[in-house]
């Protein structure tokens, strides 16, 4: 989310009293939050620009910072910024998380191909790395949930000016913006984009996994697991189908996709039209066939797979095969305008 606060104080001024109110980042051993001081904000400063957070007593890696601008503006100046998490965390996250979700994939494609028994602890695994990265970012979240507003009020109150009438609220403009969050500040769009598919197909793989891991438990009881016969892996692979086929019709999006802020658009940009969603679908599983029919044992099996992302390699593409036959593509999903915590 971006923040827009207007003042008609010079910029100079403005700069002075959002650092004269808090504390500068400086590192003390003597202190619970462990930086000097005792205000209820630090900043680091340079020139225009500058970085506000919350004082706490406990460690937050995931609590948000706000980083922000002051220039001038008409006959005032004005603070523009976002909350975002601190650049290493988020890089530690992305990778951490995108990390969790490959290797659960694989694991979940890896064990459903597996003629062995698979002990129910060990199936969990795959859910397990990517819900504790998930739950660790929700709890740091839901810590420091109140410590947005917190900075909000700080610098609509210094933006207020000595006389006047204004109000807190009056001269702030909340936007929300998605490039201000995720991978795409750090890395190119179109790779931020790869990494969120990567990251949907893993997640979506899951769905299959548990369908699984429910049909052998109704059947067999928890002694053993999975069971790799052809027709039970054509029914994974034919559940797969459906509930992509499914959640794509109806909310152009399926549960992973819509995890990574993604959904379905025609080649104009326009919402795709039922056909060719079928055929996306019915492309793109033609493509996962061999692997899930024929194992991860032979290469052959990945051969539909590379023949479908190969097109993604082509800087005038950026698509899949099927979604360049099908006349469809991944976007982010747009965000919604709301009004920052106050």
């Amino acid at each position: 989310m971006d923040i827009l606060i207007r003042s008609r104080c010079r910029p100079a001024e403005l700069m002075h009293r959002i650092e004269e109110g808090v504390d500068r980042e400086r590192f003390s051993l003597w202190s619970l939050s462990g930086y000097a001081g005792g205000k209820a904000l630090l900043g680091k400063f340079s020139e225009d620009r500058f970085r506000l957070q919350v004082r706490r007593s406990y460690k937050n890696s995931f609590a948000p910072f706000f980083y922000g601008e002051v220039r001038s503006h008409d006959d005032g100046a004005e603070v523009s910024g976002s909350f975002r998490l601190h650049p290493f965390t988020r890089v530690f996250t992305g990778i951490w998380l995108g990390a969790a979700l490959l290797l659960a994939g694989v694991m979940t494609v890896s064990m459903l191909s597996s003629g062995r028994p698979v002990p129910l602890p060990v199936a969990g695994i795959p859910l397990a790395l990517p819900a504790v990265g998930f739950g660790m970012l929700w709890l740091g979240r839901w810590l420091a949930r109140k410590e947005r507003s917190l900075v909000v009020r700080y610098l609509e109150a210094c933006a207020e000016p000595n006389t006047g009438t204004a109000k807190p609220g009056e001269h702030r403009t909340a936007i929300d913006s998605s490039a201000s969050r995720g991978f795409g500040a750090f890395v190119p769009e179109w790779l931020a984009l790869g990494a969120r598919r990567l990251a949907a197909l893993c997640w979506d793989s899951v769905c299959p996994g548990l369908f699984a891991v429910a049909l052998r438990l109704a059947v067999h009881g928890s002694s053993a697991m999975f069971v790799h016969t052809p027709g039970f892996m054509r029914t994974v692979w034919a559940v797969w189908l459906a509930y992509d086929v499914g959640l794509t019709l109806q909310w152009r999006k399926t549960l992973g996709k819509s995890w990574a802020q993604l959904e379905i658009v025609g080649s104009d940009g326009k919402a795709a039209s039922a056909p060719r969603m079928v055929l996306r679908s019915a492309l793109k599983f033609a493509a996962l066939a061999p692997l899930y029919l024929l194992g991860p044992a032979s290469w052959a099996s990945f051969v539909g797979v590379a023949v479908d992302v190969l097109p993604l390699l082509a800087p005038e593409l950026r698509l899949t095969l099927h979604d360049w036959v099908a006349g469809t593509r991944l976007v982010r999903s747009p965000g919604r305008s709301r009004l920052a915590d106050a």
